[in-house]
């Protein structure tokens, strides 16, 4: 309803050209957020089952886990758009498509409220989300319609329209929800916000540096090094998704099947 509504403004505002223009690194952002939903799809179920036991502190490890892995999915693909995503809607779209504010502001902004999908799957596990699914509906018109009195409907940017998309979004499922999932779960706010969001960004920060000289040495036309970093990018951050985030078991396993099982104890 946020997105439709904002999208109507700027056919109204800025003109149906401007609306092709958005809907691109939209388009790109809800791919994203397409594979988020289906990825926390079996926490509502996983919850409910615990919760027949009355087992919290399992479901608040299922909470810090899986919305760890989240963060850890998410931050990768909306740091590429927010770095790269000019150049990608460049060669898909045109050069009349690349605007990069527009992009930056999309991925970024979006990043909270992607990254904690758990928050309301773990809620309609304990059947708790009635409630606050409501107050995010409330929340969601006020803040929009704050935001519409502060800016004002003349001399729109798509840049605004950016702002008005993702500021309610992150506000709402980015902040409120995840305080209230936690309040819930009796989970201190803190420590949650640490062991899933910080922790996540120092996994991925050699990938934003590597990715950023990458785009840096591409803008200078220094294309084999731009390429090279970007892989090595990629490289890293798999050598290090792997360490800290599979099981043991499970990198056990895959070393065995890469033929690394004389190294093994």
């Amino acid at each position: 309803l946020l997105l439709q509504t904002i999208n109507i403004m700027i056919v109204s505002i800025i003109g149906p050209a401007a609306l092709a223009v958005f809907a691109r690194p939209t388009a790109l952002t809800r791919h994203i957020h397409t594979f988020m939903n289906k990825f926390t799809l079996m926490v509502t179920p996983t919850t409910g089952a615990m919760s027949a036991s009355d087992d919290l502190g399992e479901i608040r490890k299922l909470y810090l886990n899986t919305t760890k892995l989240s963060f850890a999915f998410s931050l990768p693909a909306l740091a590429f758009l927010f770095i790269y995503g000019d150049l990608l809607l460049f060669y898909w779209m045109g050069p009349d498509y690349a605007l990069w504010p527009l992009v930056m502001i999309l991925a970024a902004g979006q990043l909270l409220s992607f990254a904690q999908d758990t928050s309301i799957r773990i809620l309609m596990g304990l059947n708790q989300h009635g409630r606050i699914s409501i107050f995010a509906f409330i929340a969601v018109a006020i803040c929009f319609l704050i935001l519409i009195v502060v800016v004002g409907i003349e001399n729109w940017q798509l840049n605004t329209a950016a702002f008005l998309l993702v500021l309610p979004l992150t506000l709402v499922y980015g902040f409120f929800v995840p305080l209230y999932t936690c309040r819930k779960l009796s989970l201190n706010y803190g420590a949650y916000i640490y062991n899933t969001l910080f922790k996540s960004l120092f996994y991925i920060t050699p990938y934003l540096i590597l990715l950023t000289t990458s785009k840096m040495a591409f803008s200078y036309g220094y294309s084999s090094v731009a390429v090279s970093t970007f892989l090595l990018a990629i490289l890293v951050t798999l050598v290090i998704y792997f360490k800290m985030l599979l099981p043991a078991n499970s990198q056990k396993k895959i070393l065995i099947k890469l033929g690394f099982s004389s190294t093994i104890k």
